[in-house]
């Protein structure tokens, strides 16, 4: 009976201890790797496609999580038209990471986006590379409100110039920040269609929780795609076994308008880029084409 008794107690403590809202440091080091800035670049802030970065910090409000200090590079393209395609002057992508290393290793895409015309403003989370702190989903959602802030009130972009574009974890961050402020258009490559949808399949004995005890911040652009959202452009690779290709299906699916899907068929989740560098600045490309001249659409915002 006392082992009953025992059992009664203890298995409830631990189905809320073990939940994601409950036990957040339990699932830190699974879903954010990140890596200090090592001083090894040749150039720093580095040169890309020919142009220097310009090195900012800026401090994060304390909303939904405290307030950090946060490093970013800002690679601003003053190239002629003719360079880089008409109607893109101004147009700034402002680039959300994956869950590990830093700003430092996202060069090649950096350049890649540079080939397509736009200036690129790639940023650090919390606990990332130079930025102070520790991560969370909070966290990190706080700091990606306040790099878009910084575009807008301390560098004075405007929001019809603002494309987001989110790597594997930060296309579920970019989905989010689309829904908080006005952009031009959302570009998710790699992205998982939830948090709750992806951490069920990598680990099954998550599925015993339900959808509010993965806490209050819910990284889901299946949801965001459901309502009201900018021109969206999907990449993913066929091959993804990282975040299956079925993610960004499903997201492609629940769009309502304006989207645009990507598949690079020979690649996996980390490789598109050194493997389809032509078909991805093409396709990056058309995409940025099309939303030239676009008036940004007013929406009503999540608060």
């Amino acid at each position: 009976m006392k082992i009953f008794n025992l059992a009664c107690l203890t298995l409830p403590l631990a189905y809320m201890a073990l939940s994601p809202r409950v036990g957040k440091a339990l699932y830190r080091s699974l879903l954010f790797q990140p890596a200090p800035f090592l001083d090894e670049l040749e150039e720093n802030p580095p040169i890309v496609g020919g142009i220097r970065a310009q090195e900012f910090f800026f401090t994060t409000a304390a909303q939904i999580a405290p307030s950090e200090m946060l490093h970013a590079w800002y690679f601003k393209d003053i190239r002629p038209s003719q360079v880089t395609g008409s109607g893109l002057e101004g147009k700034t992508i402002l680039l959300s990471h994956g869950n590990s290393g830093n700003l430092a290793i996202r060069l090649a895409l950096v350049e890649l986006l540079l080939a397509c015309g736009a200036s690129v403003f790639v940023y650090d989370y919390r606990g990332f590379g130079k930025s102070t702190g520790e991560p969370s989903v909070e966290g990190i959602c706080q700091d990606a409100l306040a790099a878009y802030d910084f575009l807008t009130r301390e560098l004075g972009l405007s929001e019809r110039n603002i494309v987001l574009y989110g790597e594997s974890l930060g296309a579920a961050l970019s989905s989010w920040l689309s829904c908080r402020r006005q952009v031009s258009g959302l570009i998710l490559q790699s992205g998982f269609s939830s948090l709750r949808r992806i951490a069920a399949e990598r680990f099954p004995f998550l599925k015993i929780y339900p959808e509010w005890m993965f806490g209050s911040t819910m990284l889901d652009s299946l949801s965001v795609m459901k309502g009201e959202h900018p021109p969206l452009l999907v990449i993913h690779g066929k091959l993804d076994q990282v975040v299956p290709f079925h993610h960004g299906e499903k997201v492609f699916g629940a769009a309502k308008r304006n989207k645009t899907m990507l598949t690079i068929h020979h690649a996996a989740h980390g490789d598109l880029v050194s493997l389809a560098p032509e078909k991805m600045k093409d396709g990056i490309s058309q995409f940025l084409q099309s939303l030239a001249g676009e008036a940004v659409e007013r929406r009503k915002f999540q608060v």
